[in-house]
């Protein structure tokens, strides 16, 4: 049979495509596999010693030793290549000992192999780690890896100073079939940094949070037989307001931790206020978490470049939602979190009410355990009705 050159043309284009399809899914099902290879679990993180939160204050001159974290998740990482971005304004790297690495937990599994670097140019500084020709020694549980030294060389004033991961930081598995060539850093994290001048001034407090250790509440400030003495959360964020006493303003701010003292039943820590300020007397507010702001009594004088104590403060708990005042919107967060329950799970109980979608949809639920036990009860409840007739902070 003769066919024209029209029809074979169309033949051999129907024969291409059928021939195309499986190809053309074999290299679809290829680049899925390649993607779903290269969504990796590891993080990277910053955390300024002592730490252990990724934030920090020093003062001009001191040397802040920075640990690089790395959390493999589900990987096994066996190369770990960083590269850190500073301000060299404010932080200048130590050397020789610019980056350190520690001694490993395990001699037979070290990672310590360095691939390449340190190298330190302005701004940036890059390594790349490894386990070397030992497999057994990837990474499978979070580890310290280095330590990046830098020295505090001019004060951050406001705004702290960042150090943070460039694009071109990555981690790479020890498992086969090819994924050894797949990053596998899913997220990093930065660290912040607040550097003060070698002079600054601080205000320093004792506080007594209600109904914590040995405080009270409102009704009755010298009660605490109810009061929990074992708080879960022994460290405190506090914030401090400093404002000029003839016009009322705001001058200062400042912001510290406070640690409870289990022989005395307070919390006791300080702030650097920031701007520094003049010589003289203040109007001086405190807050906390979940607590009502508080004006120290009287007008205190602050005296610039040492630090200044405060008198004993009362802080009234219930602002679960740290707006300052206490309301319907405290309740409601009270009441969604579990104190109606006769017998509530604790907060780590995946079953609580704490744990369910109308409590975890509040700003900050977990300031609903105004006694920080861990468990959001009529005990909480009972406080907050006997802290209520406050209602506004200062």
């Amino acid at each position: 049979m003769h066919l024209s050159p029209k029809i074979r043309l169309l033949i051999a284009f129907l024969v291409l495509v059928v021939i195309s399809i499986p190809v053309t899914v074999y290299i679809l099902q290829r680049q899925q596999e390649t993607r779903s290879k290269a969504a990796g679990a590891t993080v990277f993180a910053l955390i300024p010693q002592p730490g252990p939160g990724d934030t920090i204050t020093k003062s001009t001159g001191d040397i802040i030793p920075v640990d690089l974290i790395v959390t493999p998740g589900t990987d096994a990482v066996s190369v770990a290549s960083f590269q850190i971005q500073y301000d060299p304004t404010k932080l200048q790297p130590v050397t020789p000992d610019t980056v350190t690495l520690p001694t490993p937990a395990d001699p037979l599994k070290p990672f310590n192999t360095i691939v390449e670097g340190p190298y330190v140019t302005n701004g940036l500084i890059s390594e790349t780690i490894s386990s070397g020709t030992n497999t057994a020694g990837a990474l499978q549980t979070e580890t310290k890896i280095a330590t990046i030294n830098f020295k505090a060389i001019a004060p951050t004033g406001d705004t702290p100073t960042s150090l943070t991961f460039t694009a071109l930081s990555k981690a790479f598995s020890a498992a086969g079939g090819g994924q050894a060539l797949v990053d596998i850093l899913s997220t990093t994290k930065p660290a912040s940094i607040t550097i003060l001048p070698t002079s600054h001034t601080t205000v320093s407090f004792t506080l007594l949070l209600h109904g914590i250790g040995s405080a009270g509440d409102t009704v009755n400030p010298t009660g605490s037989s109810l009061s929990n003495k074992t708080p879960l959360n022994p460290q405190q964020n506090i914030n401090v307001f400093v404002y000029n006493k003839t016009t009322n303003q705001l001058v200062a701010t400042g912001s510290g931790v406070i640690d409870y003292d289990d022989n005395t039943g307070d919390y006791k820590g300080n702030a650097v206020l920031i701007p520094g300020i003049a010589t003289g007397p203040y109007v001086v507010k405190v807050k906390s978490d979940r607590y009502l702001r508080k004006q120290i009594r009287g007008v205190p004088t602050i005296t610039s470049d040492q630090d200044n104590p405060m008198p004993v403060t009362e802080l009234v708990a219930g602002d679960t939602n740290n707006d300052n005042k206490l309301d319907a919107l405290d309740y409601g967060t009270l009441f969604d979190c579990g104190y109606g329950q006769i017998n509530p799970l604790r907060m780590t109980n995946t079953n609580s009410k704490y744990a369910q979608s109308a409590c975890q949809g509040h700003t900050t639920p977990q300031y609903a355990d105004l006694d920080d036990n861990g468990i959001i009860n009529i005990y909480d409840y009972n406080l907050f009705v006997r802290e209520f007739p406050v209602q506004n902070g200062d």
